[in-house]
């Protein structure tokens, strides 16, 4: 079952119409990299601020590169993370890397400390499987194509390395609860879960580590979707669709996660936020997208923005693509399926959550699975329930297969902003 609104009125739902609201009237200051407006300068200055613009795009990856890029680390991430990561990531670059896991593994055993797991292989494995959660490893998971051949599986290694004693058989892993078994598309990936990060003693607390904005809509409350939260399903399709929405030709550069300001909103700390000084939340509430895309033609300007959609209820699918109501660029929803696109289109038209009618007839769902394409879909809900391209939909299998090409989802004159 979905959870649906209690009252269609609710001031607090969003709209797929609140992407088209901007407030002109008297003066106001505006977001030179996504042309927010408000009356209110301090609002503008927590948008798009300089040095926030500068962290992710130290993570930048354009059509041209040619390297592993792993997520932007926001600076809430907490200092034990941050530093295995960080670490794990300059011991590959300092390499050829022909020889990840051995690489990654040498530097998880100097941040060992004590062996509360069955064997240390298998906290060995533990631990190289949160950094294929993580995005460290180049090539990992192996089940999303990279440029570069994947010579071997993490289990594989941990089992026949003789660095670490112990071993890591398959019954051992369905019966732990350290890790746990996600799909991308075909394949099967692992993901590490709550119980380790209370036992790896990495994360003191695994709830919420990272600044963010609470909202509530339809009596739902909603915390936004973070990158460092997600399993390794999640993290594989946000970093192929990144890499992908590189290659489109009005595209310079795309980051994931992004992180913008808010126009409303509660302000909630990362829980680690008073350790360090370098720590604290910035100003004013923050949104997160899942990834985003910029154009470098005459100033800095963003010029999509997306999110990587799950098993999720239409509500909180809804929430998460009304982030951007306060700023006119296009936005990309990448769902599991396309029998979700259709699902999710049939309720939030149900709902009146969009400004027109989804469908010309009544029977909303058959009408978008009696089309062709997903692009044939993306066409259709545009003319009807939009009148515009501001919402494009992909599904994983499309992304994974190269099925689509970025222009072909978002149309040049859409990020230009001349539709």
């Amino acid at each position: 079952m979905i959870d649906e609104p209690d009252d269609d009125d609710d001031e607090d739902q969003f709209t797929i119409d609140d992407f088209r609201r901007t407030n002109k009237r008297g003066r106001t200051w505006q977001c030179r990299t996504c042309g927010y407006e408000s009356e209110t300068k301090e609002l503008v200055d927590n948008c798009h601020p300089e040095e926030r613009l500068k962290r992710e795009r130290q993570a930048e990856v354009t059509d041209t590169t040619d390297s592993h890029t792993g997520f932007v680390y926001p600076p809430q991430l907490y200092p034990t993370v941050r530093e295995l990561l960080t670490d794990v990531d300059a011991a590959i670059q300092a390499t050829d890397q022909s020889d990840v896991l051995r690489t990654a593994s040498d530097v998880i055993a100097e941040h060992l400390s004590g062996n509360p797991f069955q064997s240390r292989a298998f906290q060995v494995f533990t631990y190289l499987v949160f950094l294929q959660q993580c995005q460290v490893l180049p090539g990992y998971p192996a089940s999303v194509p990279t440029r570069a051949e994947t010579s071997i599986g993490i289990q594989e290694f941990c089992r026949m390395t003789d660095q670490f004693r112990g071993d890591v058989t398959d019954e051992m892993i369905k019966t732990s609860d350290l890790i746990q078994t996600e799909r991308v598309y075909r394949a099967k990936v692992y993901s590490t879960t709550e119980d380790f990060a209370h036992q790896s003693e990495l994360l003191p607390n695994w709830s919420r580590w990272q600044w963010t904005t609470q909202r509530t809509v339809a009596e739902k409350e909603f915390l936004t979707n973070v990158v460092f939260d997600e399993g390794t399903a999640h993290n594989a399709v946000v970093v192929r669709t990144r890499d992908w929405l590189a290659t489109h030709p009005e595209i310079d550069w795309a980051c994931a996660p992004h992180v913008m300001g808010m126009s409303g909103g509660e302000q909630t700390e990362s829980r680690f936020s008073l350790r360090s000084s370098s720590s604290d939340p910035p100003e004013g509430p923050v949104m997160m997208f899942d990834f985003a895309g910029f154009t470098d033609q005459h100033h800095l300007r963003l010029a999509v923005a997306g999110v990587v959609i799950g098993d999720e209820p239409p509500l909180e699918i809804q929430e998460q693509l009304s982030r951007a109501s306060h700023i006119d660029v296009p936005v990309m929803a990448v769902f599991p399926t396309r029998q979700a696109i259709t699902g999710y289109i049939a309720t939030a038209d149900a709902q009146d959550w969009f400004p027109d009618d989804a469908a010309p007839i009544d029977d909303v769902a058959e009408y978008y699975s009696r089309q062709p394409s997903i692009p044939a879909i993306n066409e259709e809900f545009s003319k009807h329930a939009l009148g515009k391209n501001t919402l494009r939909f992909v599904s994983r299998k499309q992304l994974i297969d190269d099925v689509v090409d970025p222009v072909s989802v978002l149309p040049e004159p859409a990020l230009r902003g001349d539709e």
